[in-house]
């Protein structure tokens, strides 16, 4: 928390921020630990606070202290957001002492304090109890002394069942992590006798042990490194990373990650792609031959697997690699040249115009869930006197998006109206216009009206950006969404399948995330178009993204495994829909949730029907009945309980596939409503577009043979004018995996060119890197979709 806490932009109104969450915390009724604030003292902050003297005003004996530590200590984010200004402050403040008095000899390792806390939670008491050997740490900035009786005046004639005396160790200095800051603090203290040492936010100790004397607990730490959450620190030190890249201190490298990645819809660049997979193999012998010499390369290739991978790759090896590859390199390189031994605080500098730094924080509260919050800080940001129109439209998006999260339908669509009216049209991007027609259009009807905002943006988001960039990517996912929301799943698969395929140069985190959710976009995709066994495989690798960044518990995960459950029903596989079923109850966050319940019991019931296990399928009806609704799938219960006897008898008497044709007939009518069936065509097609078109459908529905006999027939039609429709059509048919008749192929349709005449010049260099590619390198789906780690 503290590390994102300390990126967000000062607010300009630091004082009035304070002051709110101050008398928001008062009114909360807490009995352990009432605030009363004085009117003269809430003056006296607002008139004489500045941040230099953040250290004097929290050891007064006033509300400031008492009310920071409140929060933190009960984990109110939205009251820490409002303290980010103090508690940044603060941390400048003791990190600066911290270097000054390492310096000057003042802190003397190793170096023992006291705390003397007279009440301590009973739980929280047992909790470190129970943990000794383990780690705590600390949510507020702790106090200290290095003077025993002073730590024990504290808690002299308290309860001794819940007074503490802490002492906490520090041995080492330089093993400590970057978090770890204290010092001392007396010529700022208004308690200069108590000799204070102060601890910052976010110090975690190690639990030596814990004793029970006669009149307290003594319970012995010691200050220690920790590890963060290891997938929330990769993903924030990459975005860092990546906004540092972008800033313009490192365009080189950012520029030819850029340069080397997939091509979109866009003709083809013969020297690019040439080059590029000469890059490919030459990727894993600089890697090699570097990691052999001792150095700084070596160590950064030790602290990547990626790079670590690539080493065994010899010379002699015949393996072929992606994209991914040159990347790494790329970064290895960005790495070696820029890091001069810095960390990542000394190198990255937040300009608080940037968009992409001040949405950074709210971004990461989006990532993890915590929407409230991410509401919060946007309109916080609104505020700010500094943000311009153009980065007032980035906020409102987001914003939007937060409040379709929390169902807000109302606060979501004027969101994303601000956001189309605080800059002019045409500045718009492509991307960004995409985006906000996505989401404006997930909160109308499909059968209503097109709105005027949806209209006006229409030609905005059509605008192809550059064909490997990153904000391409992002168009092409949101023209998916449009698509889908108006029911054209053929046309959103296709733009989700492209923005899959951009080799991105964002963070690898970031990456992974996004195409978790393409992925889940394209298996509701595939439902609603009645391939089932490919919604099911597609929500399983969505599922497998998700898994590298996110915590089984997540309450995602519920409507994942929901979502997998429901799809194996339709696929007839009981057996494991019930696996998926049974943890999709476990998660919390859903359990009272009656519609989510209500719906997981009834395919319960029905994935027990379908395996004969009747008596569990009664069971879970039984379960069901307090959460039927005549909107969802429970509205089948009441008929499935009164016919289980009858489809048990049948079954076992009669027909033994009787319990699964009832189920596919129950299931059926729901599945009609919900997909669509996009019929062959009954004129014959004329333009290559047409035939594209008919070649996708029959793809998308894994009738590959009619999609080859459409796509070679729109080959056929090509002429030296249409070399990006070449392209196009040969990468869609290499998703289907029959490389070797296409590379045949392809080799005939070479044969019908002049290479001496110049108008065949620019489809034969096509036609050439096809070749080249079908000749000596894989499937692209044998790699589309690894999932790589920075």
């Amino acid at each position: 928390m503290l590390n994102v806490v300390l990126d967000i932009p000062r607010s300009l109104t630091t004082n009035k921020d304070i002051t709110e969450a101050c008398y928001q915390l008062e009114e909360e009724e807490d009995i352990k630990e009432r605030i009363e604030l004085k009117p003269s003292d809430i003056d006296d902050f607002k008139e004489n606070y500045t941040s230099d003297n953040a250290l004097t005003w929290y050891t007064r004996d006033s509300f400031l202290f008492r009310v920071l530590n409140k929060a933190c200590r009960m984990l109110n984010n939205g009251t820490i957001i409002s303290f980010h200004s103090i508690i940044k402050d603060l941390t400048i403040q003791l990190k600066q002492l911290y270097k000054q008095q390492i310096d000057d000899g003042t802190l003397n390792f190793p170096l023992i304090v006291y705390r003397g806390q007279p009440k301590l939670d009973i739980g929280e008491l047992e909790k470190i109890r129970a943990n000794v050997g383990g780690l705590i740490s600390m949510n507020t900035f702790l106090s200290t002394t290095t003077y025993c009786p002073t730590a024990t005046t504290f808690i002299s004639g308290a309860d001794r069942s819940t007074c503490v005396l802490f002492q906490i160790t520090v041995k080492n200095p330089k093993d400590l992590g970057k978090f770890q800051t204290f010092a001392h603090i007396n010529e700022y203290s208004n308690f200069q006798g108590e000799k204070e040492i102060l601890f910052g936010m976010s110090s975690v100790c190690r639990v030596i042990s814990v004793e029970e004397e006669d009149c307290f607990w003594y319970v012995n730490l010691e200050l220690t490194d920790f590890e963060n959450d290891k997938h929330i620190q990769k993903l924030m030190n990459e975005l860092r990373s990546y906004l540092y890249q972008i800033s313009g201190q490192q365009a080189p490298f950012y520029l030819l990650k850029q340069f080397f990645t997939t091509s979109s819809l866009s003709q083809v660049k013969p020297f690019t792609e040439f080059l590029k997979y000469f890059l490919i193999d030459a990727s894993p012998l600089f890697v090699a031959n570097a990691y052999n010499k001792e150095g700084k390369m070596k160590t950064l290739i030790d602290m990547d697997p990626n790079l670590y991978a690539l080493t065994m790759k010899t010379s002699t090896a015949v393996v072929h690699s992606n994209e991914m590859s040159i990347h790494l390199v790329f970064d290895l390189l960005n790495n070696f040249l820029y890091s001069n031994d810095k960390n990542i605080d000394e190198q990255v500098i937040f300009d608080k115009n940037d968009t992409a730094s001040l949405l950074c924080f709210g971004g990461f509260l989006l990532f993890t869930g915590d929407y409230d919050k991410a509401i919060q800080y946007f309109k916080m940001l609104l505020e700010h006197e500094l943000i311009n129109d153009n980065t007032k439209a980035h906020i409102h998006v987001l914003l939007g998006s937060s409040y379709i999260m929390k169902k807000e339908r109302e606060l979501a669509l004027k969101s994303f109206d601000k956001a189309f009216q605080s800059c002019m049209p045409q500045s718009i991007p492509p991307w960004l216009a995409a985006s906000i027609a996505s989401l404006h259009s997930t909160l109308h009807d499909h059968y209503q009206s097109t709105n005027q905002t949806l209209q006006e943006l229409q030609l905005l988001m059509k605008n192809q950006q550059s064909d490997n960039d990153d904000f391409e990517k992002l168009r092409l996912l949101h023209l998916g969404n449009v698509c889908s929301e108006q029911q054209k799943f053929i046309d959103a698969l296709n733009y989700w399948e492209e923005a899959v395929e951009i080799t991105s140069y964002m963070p690898s985190s970031l990456v992974t995330i996004l195409k978790g959710a393409i992925y889940v976009q394209m298996a509701a995709a595939y439902f609603r178009i009645n391939n089932i066994s490919k919604a099911l495989n597609v929500m399983k690798t969505a599922m497998q993204y998700f898994e590298c960044y996110y915590p089984s518990t997540h309450r995602m995960f519920a409507s994942f495994h929901f979502l997998c459950g429901y799809y194996l029903i339709h696929n007839e596989k009981p057996s494991e829909a019930v696996v998926y079923l049974n943890k999709a109850l476990e998660n919390s966050y859903f359990s009272q949730d009656k519609e989510f319940l209500g719906n997981v019991y009834a395919l319960l019931v029905m994935g027990y029907i379908q395996s004969d296990n009747f008596d569990l399928a009664v069971e879970y009806c039984d379960k069901a009945e307090p959460y039927i609704s005549p909107n969802n799938i429970s509205a089948a219960i009441p008929q499935l309980a009164a016919e289980i006897p009858e489809i048990k008898m049948i079954t076992t008497y009669q027909d033994p596939n009787h319990a699964r044709q009832v189920v596919r007939t129950g299931l059926l009518l729901g599945k009609l409503l919900l997909s669509v069936n996009v019929p062959n065509p009954t004129t014959q097609p004329q333009s290559i577009d047409e035939f594209i078109a008919i070649a996708d459908h029959h793809r998308h529905c894994q009738d590959d043979v009619r999609a080859q006999i459409f796509y070679t027939t729109a080959l056929d039609k090509t002429t030296e004018i249409d070399s990006k429709h070449l392209w196009n059509i040969y990468r869609k048919m290499r998703r289907m995996d029959e490389n070797d008749s296409y590379k045949d192929y392809f080799t005939a349709l070479y044969s019908k060119y002049d290479d001496e005449n110049p108008k065949h010049f620019e489809i034969i260099s096509t036609i050439q890197i096809i070749l080249f590619i079908l000749s000596f390198y894989p499937p692209r789906t044998n790699y589309s979709n690894c999932i790589y780690f920075n």
